[in-house]
């Protein structure tokens, strides 16, 4: 087969992204026989970084200049059919779009990959959404009821994709991603040092991931208040970046509650503090009201560090047995989980062993196989 994947977005520091990144280096370890190409559309081409395309022989970039409006606003968003010519005389057999959306396709076969689904209504969207941003949802939308065969990051979102859209069960796969490519924590002086430049040098708890008001940062805040009230001496460290206002208004709510003084926003992060953070951590306390997968319980499991996480939407799926759940809209419950996983040296211990077996169970080796397995289906359809 001649496969072609959608890489647009592919530079951005996001988890859609990543996901990218990751997918086509497991394609390429798994895969000599079909003929990958990497698709870009674009006014002005980003440059890529050295190694984002692989060194295989079966894989290579293909760009397309669309018109500056399309490239703006998106082709699809335009009713155009650019995008479909330009692959048909590629002699492209199937298309890959794997950050939720597809381009206008009637003659070529295609896989969607959706990572999580939010209807317009949802409450975490403001009101003032611009019509641009509703445009990308409602191409979502259109592409999941067009797409040959549809892949899901988590069985909640298979359920939710098949019950909104009446879609067959038998076009949806549930293919969890791998891990994020995590290095070992550094060598202990340099990880003390990490923790140190942040004002972390005793114990805190950590918090990973964009900060956006479906995170759940203000209750995490109560909570962790709570925790302290009852004689837990920790820091919370906020590991993540968001907008400005909102984070003024995150920042308002731990001085309204006494945690000024206790609460260390790091902002964005490489990967060796990101690793220094996972390893000082008493645990990684992840509240979310909402996720399609959710990488930072995975991630904290893989590198020996206790999780306590939400039981809202795919959370479960990913921590399994390896984590504490607690309900996301109940303080004193998340509260009641910091202290007895700070608390309890054996259901640390536990919970550290339990979540190395479940972080485990996921890679992307297996990733790969089970997408190519798709592919053979969409392109057999």
């Amino acid at each position: 087969m001649k496969i072609a994947i959608d890489i647009n977005g592919i530079t951005a520091c996001s988890g859609l992204a990543n996901y990218m990144r990751l997918l086509i280096k497991s394609l390429a370890a798994a895969d000599a026989v079909n003929r990958y190409y990497l698709y870009l559309h674009s006014w002005n081409l980003p440059a890529l970084p050295p190694g984002l395309i692989p060194d295989a022989p079966n894989f290579s970039l293909i760009t397309q200049k669309l018109p500056q409006t399309a490239e703006l606003l998106g082709e699809r968003l335009l009713g155009l059919r650019l995008v479909e010519p330009f692959l048909l005389r590629l002699g492209i057999d199937l298309f890959h779009g794997p950050s939720n959306t597809l381009p206008r396709l009637s003659r070529i076969k295609s896989v969607l990959t959706l990572h999580h689904y939010m209807p317009l209504e949802h409450p975490f969207f403001s009101k003032d959404m611009g019509r641009i941003e509703k445009f990308y949802f409602r191409a979502t939308d259109a592409s999941l009821t067009e797409a040959t065969r549809v892949i899901t990051d988590s069985e909640y979102t298979r359920r939710d994709a098949i019950k909104i859209f009446s879609l067959d069960p038998a076009r949806v796969t549930t293919v969890y991603a791998g891990p994020s490519e995590q290095p070992p924590p550094p060598e202990p002086g340099r990880t003390a040092g990490i923790l140190r430049a942040y004002g972390l040098a005793g114990g805190y708890l950590l918090f990973v991931g964009p900060i956006n008001e479906r995170k759940n940062l203000p209750r995490l805040l109560e909570a962790f208040a709570l925790a302290r009230a009852a004689g837990r001496d920790l820091k919370l460290a906020v590991s993540g970046d968001g907008a400005p206002s909102y984070l003024a208004l995150i920042r308002e709510k731990a001085a309204a509650l006494g945690l000024a003084d206790h609460v260390v926003f790091t902002g964005r992060t490489d990967a060796a503090q990101s690793a220094a953070l996972y390893a000082g951590a008493a645990a990684l306390c992840y509240p979310s009201l909402f996720e399609g997968f959710g990488y930072p319980p995975l991630e904290a499991m893989a590198a020996g560090c206790p999780v306590i996480a939400s039981s809202a939407a795919s959370i479960p799926e990913i921590v399994g047995d390896g984590g504490l759940l607690f309900d996301p809209e109940d303080t004193a419950g998340m509260a009641g989980a910091i202290l007895k996983v700070t608390g309890d040296e054996t259901l640390r211990a536990g919970l550290i062993a339990a979540g190395k077996i479940q972080a485990g169970k996921f890679s992307w080796q297996k990733t790969a196989a089970e997408i190519l397995a798709v592919y053979g289906q969409a392109h057999n359809a």
